[in-house]
């Protein structure tokens, strides 16, 4: 009994090391987004003048909408924001210099959010209460040799 005790507990705490490994690695972007410069406005409607947008997503909210996409003449990622009043005319203009532009709902709220967002949390809390019971063992069975 002793002996599957020991082998469910290295079970648990290899499981535990992995998830916090997955979990560090969700948490750090990858790609173009950790590249992607944040623009102001103004540099982004020069741009725009200038047709130097290759490509751009939008992601609307209420009152405003954040732009994402590349640059022509860098390839380089950017990100904005802009006022809501502004998108029809933005679009227009980006469509008469043929810029591709699509618009996405950003996903919230669903469950696999959750769970990464309070993943860290409940890592920490297993791998104190494995630690506090490793513990408690060891200070039961005496001191060591």
């Amino acid at each position: 009994m002793n002996g599957s005790n020991i082998t469910v507990k290295t079970v648990l705490f290899w499981f535990f090391i992995i998830m916090l490994g997955l979990v560090l690695y969700r948490m750090f972007p990858s790609g173009d987004s950790r590249r992607a410069q944040s623009m102001s406005y103004s540099d982004f409607m020069n741009q725009v003048e200038k047709a130097n947008i290759r490509d751009l997503i939008l992601y609307p909210h209420q009152n405003t909408a954040d732009a994402e996409g590349h640059l022509r003449d860098s390839n380089e990622a950017f990100g904005a924001t802009i006022p809501k009043e502004d998108i029809p005319e933005l679009t227009r203009t980006l469509r008469q210099r043929g810029v591709p532009i699509e618009v996405k709902e950003r996903a919230q709220g669903d469950w696999t959010t959750f769970l990464v967002n309070t993943a860290p949390l409940f890592l920490l809390v297993g791998f104190w209460v494995f630690m506090m019971r490793r513990m408690r063992m060891k200070n039961q069975s005496g001191p060591g040799p």
